[in-house]
């Protein structure tokens, strides 16, 4: 019998996309092989290690590596990180951030509030001068292009230019131009970009969503929280839309990680195994279904 091999879809969700290496710790143990990587945002750069060479302890080790060295403290995410973990979540402190001026005054003056050549030195330490053609498992980064609207696949070139526009969050970093392009984060446009590891040709495709559900206590007595939910409606909405086309969903229980925290790694990581855990037999089962009737005779 062939051995059971899946394309990864993964998605986007900052820190809680540390979820993703449990993922790949717990498809190893399995024997279930990886035969391409598409990702979004956080999914982009776990995917893009895992390509590097695919081993789960080899990205854990870099992503720790990464975490606590100098050039991700200048990049300033852990500024943006919870502090109170008492706040309702998200739309509180999206808010409280506003209000201070913090980032509402970034977003007047310049681009983005965090240097994006910071974070790009920051990304080159993971990835180094790595090439797509350097890649031991074929590899997508996906980025929205903000001025045409469209989910761009970057499957070429130097893999840090990808990650930097894959992972660059509107307000936060400013847009990357590339080929022409002005690039944001593809999270914004591909959640988790089922679409495109179709499009790329995968066939039997596990989709690994670490998003946040939407809060339903959220205070909309105010403009702001009512903007915040309406865009929170549309990426569920666009996020359901790819995973129907998924052929295994597997979904972390991240949600209560804030999106800066960056110091949960380890949990996340378990929270990773034991979601994919969850679902190994019905990734065999389904994989299995999907061979046997690859070699049934083809009626027209």
């Amino acid at each position: 019998m062939k051995k059971t091999s899946v394309t990864l879809a993964l998605g986007g969700g900052a820190a809680r996309g540390l979820a993703h290496i449990g993922v790949l710790y717990e498809l190893e143990a399995q024997g279930i092989q990886v035969d391409r990587i598409v990702g979004s945002s956080i999914g982009a750069i776990v995917g893009a290690l895992f390509a590097i060479q695919p081993s789960a302890k080899y990205v854990e080790e870099k992503a720790r590596e990464f975490l606590t060295s100098r050039e991700f403290r200048f990049t300033k995410l852990e500024f943006l990180r919870k502090r109170d973990d008492q706040s309702p979540g998200f739309f509180y402190n999206f808010k409280s951030f506003i209000m201070k001026g913090i980032l509402l005054t970034s977003s007047v003056t310049r681009r983005g509030f965090i240097n994006v050549e910071n974070f790009q030195n920051a990304l080159r330490r993971l990835v180094d001068e790595y090439t797509f053609e350097e890649l031991k498992i074929p590899f997508a980064a996906i980025a929205a292009d903000i001025q045409s609207g469209e989910e761009v696949i970057i499957n070429n070139g130097l893999l840090v230019d990808a990650l930097v526009a894959s992972s660059a969050i509107p307000g936060i970093f400013s847009p990357v131009e590339k080929d022409g392009r002005m690039l944001v984060d593809g999270d914004w446009i591909s959640p988790v970009p089922v679409a495109a590891a179709r499009k790329l040709g995968g066939e039997f495709i596990v989709a690994v969503d670490i998003s946040r559900d939407m809060d339903d206590t959220a205070d909309l007595e105010r403009g702001l929280n009512i903007m915040l939910r309406t865009n929170a409606i549309i990426k569920q909405k666009l996020k359901n839309l790819e995973l129907r086309n998924a052929d295994v969903i597997i979904r972390p229980e991240v949600g209560e990680i804030h999106w800066a925290d960056f110091t949960k790694m380890s949990h996340c990581i378990q929270l990773g195994r034991v979601a994919a855990k969850g679902k190994i037999e019905e990734i065999k089962k389904r994989a299995r279904k999907g061979i046997l009737n690859s070699l049934l005779p083809k009626f027209t």
